[in-house]
C-alpha cells in the first residue's frame, strides 16, 4: 500500500493473472551480480544460491557466491563454494587461485599452495601466483632452491618460446569469461567526436569495454574500462605504454603480439574466425575484425553472455574522406575522434570502411536477435542505420547527470515501486477484459501513478545554474561564452545568471533575449540588508569585490526569484569558453558538495611555479574582528591555492556556513584592499618570519576573494583537482606589461616546451601574418618564435586587442572542459558570437513569415490569400493597400532617402491604419531626425532602432546579423534588413515574394542627379516595369538608383552567407518566379507553404547558403 499525498493505490495485492508476469523478469544470477555491484552482500549471497538452486550446473554462480562469502569475512563457507567451483570446473584457474587466497589467509597453508599450484597447471603464465606461491614457499621454511625454483619458473615462462604458446595461454584465458556476464548489459564505447557532447558520468557505474585510444579520455571523464580492445595495427603500434598501464583485462589482436611481453592481463585474440562463422562465437579459436574493433568487441560481449549491448561514440562519419583501407599520415589535428591527438599530426592510421561495417553490424544484429538478446545504438547523432536507436539519457537516467544518481536510495525504492506498479496497471488493461467500473479504476491508477512518478523525479531531480559577471568592457567575452555555454551544455544548465555590474542598455537588450538567461544588479536593498558591502565600489574592479558581490547575492536571487532553496551553482569567470560538456563537473557538485581546481596547469608557462597558499594569503584576514584562525602549520601554508574563475557549490548543503563565511571575511577585514603585486616587505615576510625564511611562504600576490576561498578550502581539507582536464589557462599573465619583458618571458616560455606550442604558434603567425609568412619561416622552429614573438607583440600590445597576454595554446589544453582566456579568443568582435545567440532567443515563433517585395511578380499573387500569415510590406508599398484593402501585419523602410520622403505618410500610417507595427530607420538622407513627434515615439505600433551603417571592412564579413534594435547594423538594402527584423521578433520560417531583382535603372519619368546615385520622378510613369504597380514611383518621389550588381544582389547574398556562417537554424524559400537570385531555395508559393507549415521551428536545422547549388 502506497500513499501520495492523502491518496492511496494498491501495489501488492493485484490480480494474480498480472503480478510479477507484468514485470520483466531477470534471473536470479543476474540480479545477484545486480545486489554485489551496489554492496549488498548479504542479499546477494540470498541470490546467488537461489541460483545455485535453479541451475545447480552453472559454474558462475559458485565462483561470484566464493567471492561474495569472502568479502563477508565467512571464509569457512567461501572454502567450500570454491571447492564446489573447481569441482564442476577443474580448469577453473581463478577459482583455484581464490581458494588459495582464503586458505592462506586462514593459514592453511599446505592447502594454499596446492590450490596455488592447481592455478598454475591451468594458467602458466600467472606471474601473480607465482609470485605468491614463492614468498609463500620462504615463509613456511622450505629449501630456499624450492622458492628460488618458483620463481626462477616466474622469469624462464615471462617470454613464450613461440607465438602459437602465447595463443594458446590466450585461448585459456578467453575460456575463463565464457558466460561470466549471463544476462547483464555493458557498454562499447566507441571513439567519435560525440563523445565530447554527452555527460560521461555514467560509465563509472557500467560494465564497459574500451577500444583502441580511449585512454585518452580517462582523465578527463574519471572513469577505467572493464575491458580493453585494441586488433589495429596502428593503434597498438602507437600505444604501447598507454596500453600497458590500463588496469583491466586487455584483448589485443596478434598482430600485436610482438610488442608485449605477458601479463596476466594481457589477452591476444586471433583475428580470423572458425571457419563459417562470420560473427565468432567462439572468441576462444579467433574473431573476425569486420572492418571496425566496435565489431570485436560485440563478439566478446556476445561470448560473456551479455544481453544487452549499449554502443556510444559509435558516430559511423569521418571527415576524413578516401579510399577505404588506405594508410594515410594525417597533417593536422584529428576531426574524426574525441580528441585531436588521436591520429594527431605525423601519426598513420587507416581510412575506415564504412559499408563493410554496416555489413558486420547487421550481422550482429541478427546473432543477437536470435538468441533474444539486443544491441542499442545510443551515439549521439549518429548516424549508423542499422540497430535500434535511444537516447543514452533515458537508458542511463538511473545514473546520468542530472537523474538518479543524485536521489537517496530512499527516492530511488518509491521511484521502482512507482514504476512496477504503474507497468502492471498498464498490462492488465491491455491483456484482460474488465467490466466499465474495473476499467475505469485501472485508468485513473495509471494517471494517478504517472502524475506521482513525474513529481517524485522533478523534486529530486537537481537543478544546474551557472553563475558569472560582466560589465561593459569585456562585453564581447561574455557573448563567446554564452555562446560556448549554450552550444555545448544547453540541455544540461537549466539557468545562467549574469551579474550585470556596468553593461551598456543595448548589451542588456542583447542577453536578456537569451533563453534561461537571468540578468541581476546591484540593489539598495542589498547594501541595507548587509552594510558591509557599503564599504566597496563595483566600479574599482581592483578589489574584485563584484565577484564577491555577484556570487552571494546570485544565490539570494536563486532563491528568492527562481524559488529554488538547493541547487548546483557554477561560477565561471565571463572570460572563459567552454568546449564540452559540464556534466561531470555537476556531477561532483551534486555528490561531493563542492568542486575546486588548482593552478598546475600555469606551470607550463611558468616553470617551477609554486602556487603555494602562502603566496596569496594576506595577514590581513587575520586581523577583523571575526579572529579566524591563524594557520600553526607550515604544511597548511604549503597547500595549492585554487582558481576563482571556475568552481562550484552545493547550494543548501553543509558547505552553506562556508558561504556565509567566505562574504564576511572579504568585506570585513582589509584583505580586498591589498594591492595586486606585493611590494611591501613586511607584508612579503609575513608567513617566513613566523616559520622560517623559506622562499616558499613568500606573500607575492593580492588575489583577494580567491584568497579567501583557498584557505576555507584548505582549512577544510576539501580535495583539489588538478586543473589540466578541467581548466586550462591559455592567458596567463594578464596585466601591463612593456615590449622588453613581454619578449624575454615568452622567448624562455617557448623555447623550453616548443613541442607543446608548435602548432598553435604557427597558427597564430599565418592568420596574423597579413599572408606575408615564408614557408621557410614555419619550417625553422627559432626563426618561427623570433617571428611570432615580433607579430603577438603587435597584437596583444600595440593594438591592444586583448585584455592581457594571450599565450598560444599547448597541446594540453586541446583535451581541457574549458579554456580561460581573459578576452584573447574573444578580440574585438562580439558580432559572430551574438549573432549564434540568436538560435537561443526567448521568443521563437512557429509561424511563417512572408517578405512582400515590389517586384513586378507580386502582382500575380492573391495577396488576400496570405491573411492567415504574418505579411511585412516595405517602402511605398502602403500606396496600394487601401485601395485593394489588404493591409501587412508589418511595415518597414531602411533607406534614409526614401523614409525621409515619405515620412508624414508613414506618420500618418501609425496613427491611422490597421497595420500592426513598424520598422523605420529615424533619420533622412541629410541626417536629421524624422519621427520626433511624441505620440509616434510613445506608440506601440512603433519600434525605435539605433540603426548603424557597416564599415567598408564590415560590408565584406559574413558573420555580422543584428542582435538587437538597439544596435541594428545595416545589411545594406531594405530586404536583407526585413529578415534581420524578423529574426529579432523570433520568425525562423519565411517566404519571399515579389523579390526579383530584376531592375531597370532609370524608369520612364526619372531624371538622375549629377553624380548618377539619386534620382527624382519629374512625372507618375504609366507602366513601371520595377514594382508591382504602375504608380508605385509618383512625380515628386525621390530614390537611390538601383544597382544590381554591386549593392542589391551581393547584399542578399551577403545575407545567405552569413545565417550558414553562423549556424542559424532557419528555412527560407524564395517564391519569385523570375527572380535573379541564386542564394534562396526556390519554389512556389503553395509547395513553401506546404513545406514550412510540416516543420517545427524547434527542430529546424542550421541554414545552408544555395549559392553553387542548383533549383529545387
Amino acid at each position: 500500500m502506497v500513499s501520495e499525498r492523502g491518496r492511496i493505490f494498491c501495489v501488492g495485492h493485484l490480480p494474480e493473472s498480472f503480478q510479477s508476469k507484468g514485470c520483466v523478469m531477470v534471473s536470479k544470477f543476474q540480479e545477484a551480480n545486480q545486489l554485489q555491484r551496489s554492496g549488498q552482500l548479504e542479499e546477494a549471497v540470498g541470490a546467488y544460491r537461489q541460483a545455485i538452486a535453479e541451475n545447480p550446473d552453472f559454474y558462475w554462480s559458485y565462483h561470484n557466491l566464493g567471492e561474495t562469502l569472502w568479502k563477508l569475512g565467512r571464509l569457512d563457507e567461501a572454502v567450500e563454494v570454491f571447492r564446489q567451483a573447481v569441482a564442476l570446473n577443474p580448469s577453473a584457474a581463478w577459482s583455484h587461485f581464490n581458494l588459495g587466497e582464503v586458505l592462506e589467509q586462514q593459514g592453511r597453508t599446505e592447502e594454499a599452495i596446492a590450490a596455488y599450484r592447481q592455478a598454475l597447471q591451468f594458467n602458466p603464465a600467472w606471474n601473480e601466483v607465482k609470485e605468491r606461491l614463492a614468498e609463500l614457499l620462504l615463509t613456511v621454511g622450505r629449501s630456499s632452491s624450492s622458492a628460488k625454483g618458483a620463481r626462477g619458473s616466474t622469469l624462464e615462462t615471462a617470454l613464450p618460446a613461440t607465438t602459437s604458446a602465447m595463443l594458446q595461454r590466450s585461448q585459456e584465458k578467453i575460456r575463463q569469461f565464457h558466460n561470466k556476464h549471463l544476462g547483464d548489459r555493458c557498454v562499447i564505447i566507441g571513439n567519435g567526436p560525440s563523445l565530447n557532447e554527452m555527460d560521461l558520468s555514467f560509465l563509472k557505474h557500467e560494465i564497459c569495454f574500451g577500444t583502441n585510444k580511449i585512454f585518452l579520455g580517462f582523465e578527463r571523464w574519471e572513469f577505467s574500462p572493464t575491458y580493453y580492445v585494441a586488433v589495429n595495427p596502428f593503434v597498438i603500434e602507437q600505444s604501447v605504454n598507454e596500453i600497458r598501464k590500463i588496469s583491466c583485462p586487455k584483448f589485443i589482436g596478434n598482430q600485436g603480439m610482438s610488442y608485449f611481453s605477458p601479463t596476466d592481463d594481457l589477452i591476444f585474440v586471433k583475428t580470423s574466425p572458425p571457419p563459417g562463422e562470420h560473427f565468432s562465437k567462439h572468441p576462444d579459436l579467433g574473431l573476425n575484425e569486420g572492418c571496425t574493433v566496435t565489431y570485436v568487441a560485440m563478439q566478446l560481449a556476445y561470448y560473456m553472455g551479455f544481453s544487452e549491448v549499449v554502443l556510444i561514440g559509435v558516430d559511423h562519419h569521418f571527415v576524413t574522406q578516401g579510399t577505404p583501407h588506405n594508410a594515410i599520415v594525417s597533417d593536422g589535428d584529428d576531426p574524426n575522434h574525441f580528441d585531436p591527438r588521436y591520429f594527431g599530426k605525423g601519426l598513420k592510421w587507416q581510412l575506415p570502411d564504412l559499408e563493410n561495417s554496416e555489413k558486420s553490424y547487421k550481422v550482429a544484429r541478427q546473432v543477437f536477435e536470435e538468441s533474444e538478446r539486443k544491441i542499442i545504438d545510443a551515439t549521439a547523432n549518429g548516424r549508423c542505420q542499422v540497430f535500434h536507436k535511444q537516447d543514452y539519457r533515458l537508458i542511463f537516467q538511473g545514473i546520468s547527470e542530472k537523474s538518479v544518481q543524485y536521489k537517496s536510495p530512499e527516492n530511488i525504492a518509491i521511484i521502482n515501486l512507482y514504476t512496477a506498479a504503474l507497468d502492471a496497471y498498464k498490462k492488465a488493461l491491455k491483456t484482460s477484459n474488465f467490466p466499465d467500473l474495473l476499467n475505469e479504476y485501472y485508468r485513473n491508477q495509471v494517471s494517478l501513478i504517472s502524475q506521482s512518478l513525474e513529481r517524485e523525479k522533478n523534486e529530486i531531480t537537481g537543478k544546474n545554474i551557472v553563475l558569472t559577471a560582466c560589465n561593459f568592457k569585456y562585453f564581447s567575452s561574455l557573448l563567446l561564452f554564452l555562446d560556448s555555454l549554450l552550444k555545448t551544455n544547453a540541455h544540461i544548465v537549466d539557468h545562467i545568471l549574469i551579474f550585470d555590474f556596468g553593461l551598456e542598455p543595448w548589451q542588456v537588450d542583447i542577453v536578456s533575449r537569451i533563453q534561461n538567461v537571468h540578468i541581476f544588479r546591484q540593489t539598495e536593498e542589498s547594501l541595507i540588508s548587509y552594510p558591509p558591502y557599503q564599504r566597496f565600489k563595483l566600479d574599482d574592479p581592483s578589489t574584485y569585490f563584484f565577484k564577491v558581490y555577484g556570487f552571494h547575492e546570485g544565490i539570494i536571487h536563486c532563491r528568492k526569484f527562481l524559488g529554488y532553496e538547493s541547487f548546483n551553482l557554477l561560477w565561471c569567470d565571463s572570460g572563459i569558453k567552454i568546449r564540452s560538456s559540464l556534466g561531470l563537473v555537476f556531477s561532483i557538485i551534486e555528490n561531493e558538495s563542492c568542486f575546486f581546481v588548482d593552478h598546475s596547469d600555469v606551470n607550463i608557462y611558468y616553470k617551477g611555479s609554486s602556487n603555494n597558499l602562502a603566496n596569496i594569503l594576506s595577514p590581513k584576514l587575520f586581523q577583523g574582528s571575526l579572529q579566524i584562525p591563524v594557520p600553526t602549520k607550515q604544511q597548511l601554508l604549503k597547500t595549492p591555492y585554487i582558481k576563482a574563475n571556475f568552481f562550484g557549490f552545493k547550494i543548501g548543503s553543509k558547505y552553506d556556513i562556508m558561504l556565509d563565511l567566505h562574504r564576511d571575511l572579504c568585506c570585513m577585514t582589509d584583505i580586498l584592499f591589498d594591492p595586486r603585486k606585493i611590494t611591501e616587505k613586511a607584508l612579503q615576510n609575513h608567513w617566513k618570519a613566523l616559520y622560517g625564511n623559506n622562499s616558499d611562504l613568500t606573500y607575492k600576490l593580492g588575489r583577494h576573494e580567491q584568497a579567501v576561498w583557498s584557505y576555507l578550502v584548505a582549512l577544510s581539507n576539501i580535495k583539489i583537482r588538478r586543473s589540466s582536464p578541467f581548466n586550462f589557462t591559455i592567458a596567463a599573465g594578464s596585466g601591463s606589461i612593456d615590449a622588453h619583458t613581454y619578449k624575454s618571458r615568452m622567448r624562455k616560455i617557448l623555447e623550453s616546451s616548443f613541442t607543446e606550442f608548435r602548432d598553435s604558434v604557427k597558427q597564430f603567425v599565418v592568420e596574423y601574418g597579413n599572408n606575408d609568412v615564408d614557408s621557410s619561416v614555419l619550417e625553422n622552429d627559432s626563426v618561427l618564435i623570433e617571428k611570432y614573438l615580433d607579430i603577438s607583440k603587435e597584437v596583444y600590445l600595440d593594438q591592444k586587442l586583448y585584455h592581457g597576454i594571450g599565450f598560444p595554446a599547448p597541446k594540453q589544453a586541446k583535451s581541457s572542459l574549458v579554456l580561460l582566456h581573459r578576452g584573447s579568443l574573444a578580440k574585438n568582435d562580439q558580432h559572430k558570437y551574438a549573432g549564434r545567440l540568436l538560435n537561443h532567443s526567448t521568443n521563437l515563433k512557429d509561424d511563417i513569415f512572408i517578405l512582400l517585395g515590389n517586384g513586378p511578380s507580386l502582382a500575380d499573387v492573391d495577396l488576400h490569400s496570405l491573411s492567415s500569415f504574418d505579411t511585412f510590406g516595405m517602402n511605398a508599398a502602403y500606396r496600394a493597400y487601401d485601395k485593394i484593402n489588404f493591409w501587412p501585419k508589418y511595415l518597414g523602410c531602411f533607406d534614409s532617402l526614401v523614409c525621409g520622403h515619405h515620412a508624414e505618410n508613414f506618420k500618418k500610417l501609425i496613427r491611422d491604419s490597421p497595420i500592426e507595427r513598424f520598422f523605420f530607420i529615424n533619420f533622412n538622407d541629410e541626417g536629421n531626425e524624422i519621427f520626433t513627434e511624441q505620440d509616434i515615439l510613445s506608440s506601440p505600433k512603433f519600434q525605435r532602432i539605433r540603426f548603424q551603417y557597416r564599415t567598408p571592412e564590415e560590408k565584406k564579413r559574413t558573420d555580422i546579423l543584428s542582435v538587437s534594435f538597439e544596435r541594428f547594423i545595416d545589411m545594406r538594402t531594405s530586404g536583407p534588413n526585413v529578415i534581420q527584423v524578423a529574426l529579432l521578433l523570433g520568425y525562423r520560417k519565411f517566404i519571399m515574394l515579389g523579390v526579383d531583382q530584376n531592375y531597370t535603372e532609370v524608369v520612364d519619368g526619372a531624371k538622375k542627379d549629377k553624380h548618377f546615385q539619386k534620382l527624382v520622378m519629374e512625372k507618375t510613369p504609366d507602366r513601371n516595369p520595377n514594382y508591382w504597380f504602375a504608380d508605385y514611383q509618383q512625380k515628386g518621389d525621390k530614390f537611390n538608383r538601383p544597382n544590381l550588381t554591386k549593392s542589391q544582389i551581393p547584399s542578399w547574398n551577403n545575407l545567405s552567407q552569413t545565417l550558414e556562417c553562423l549556424g542559424i537554424k532557419a528555412e527560407i524559400y524564395n517564391c519569385s518566379p523570375v527572380t535573379k537570385l541564386e542564394c534562396f531555395k526556390k519554389a512556389s508559393l503553395s509547395f513553401a507553404i506546404k513545406k514550412l507549415s510540416s516543420l517545427k521551428t524547434e527542430g529546424l536545422s542550421p541554414y545552408r547558403s544555395q549559392l553553387g547549388n542548383s533549383e529545387i
